[in-house]
């Protein structure tokens, strides 16, 4: 039997360790996950950026597209201000030059386009990774919740349980010193009945309290309840004894039915004396 047990033990053992290996490697593949995450995140801020530079540029050659069709149109006037070019090109070839740089301008902006709609393209997948990573990510993390719950109820599960009996023994053992308190006591309670009759209802009512206190400690300690409520039964058990035992009200009481033993004592004593002096009057008067 305890070879089963302990090859039981050994294989939930090898079988932890095998899922902390695992819970190891997965937050490994998490963190590089994040890693590509973070690294598609810059690539999309850089291409964004780029994107934005190549609109700004294509609004500007946009302008000077424009300005030059202005001009082309004005070459009447411009030819008759006197200058160079205009004094040596026809007005058709001054329109025909300015179509052909419209035309190269175009070219270059369909391409500009399709650059941008490449980046944006390349954006909008980058975009898609980065939510495939994070519910990869959350499925991971899933799986760690789970394999840390299930490693910790292997963990309580191989925890050795304790033999209540011998706790039972141990809890409710009667030494020598107690029994000689248990006798004393008993003196003292007899003694303190003959004094003081609310003293002596007061100490049954503790010896009362004191058998149900251990028929608490009893059926705590034998009952079939789980280690964990075992344990915060005789807690909460233990805390009610020494609030009870270890209170300053109880002290100040014990002191005060003290003081009025002593006092008591006193008086039987002094009423002694005077009975001891009453034979010796009475020869004295014969």
């Amino acid at each position: 039997m305890a070879a089963a047990v302990d090859n039981k033990v050994q294989a939930l053992r090898r079988r932890r360790d095998l899922r902390v290996w695992a819970c190891a490697e997965l937050r490994s593949a998490i963190n590089e996950y994040m890693t590509k995450a973070s690294e598609l995140k810059k690539a999309i801020s850089m291409v964004t950026a780029e994107v934005k530079k190549e609109e700004q540029a294509h609004k500007a050659k946009a302008k000077r597209v424009e300005m030059v069709l202005a001009a082309t149109s004005d070459a009447a006037s411009v030819r008759q201000t006197g200058g160079p070019l205009a004094a040596r090109l026809s007005p058709e070839e001054l329109v025909a030059r300015a179509h052909e740089r419209k035309a190269r301008l175009l070219d270059a902006i369909e391409e500009r386009k399709a650059h941008l709609r490449k980046c944006t393209e390349e954006v909008f997948e980058a975009r898609r990774d980065a939510e495939e990573l994070e519910q990869k990510r959350a499925v991971v993390g899933a799986k760690i919740d789970g394999l840390e719950h299930e490693i910790t109820h292997v963990q309580r599960s191989c925890t050795p349980r304790p033999n209540w009996s011998q706790l039972l023994e141990a809890a409710l053992v009667t030494t020598a010193v107690d029994r000689v308190g248990k006798k004393t006591e008993l003196r003292i309670e007899s003694s303190r009945k003959k004094l003081l009759g609310s003293a002596a209802a007061r100490h049954n009512d503790t010896d009362e309290q004191e058998d149900g206190g251990d028929q608490q400690l009893r059926r705590i300690l034998t009952g079939s309840w789980s280690t964990v409520d075992k344990i915060r039964a005789m807690s909460d058990e233990l805390t009610r004894i020494r609030t009870k035992y270890h209170a300053g009200d109880t002290i100040l009481i014990e002191q005060a039915r003290l003081d009025h033993l002593q006092a008591e004592i006193a008086r039987t004593l002094q009423q002694l004396e005077a009975i001891k002096g009453k034979p010796s009057d009475g020869v004295c008067g014969h």
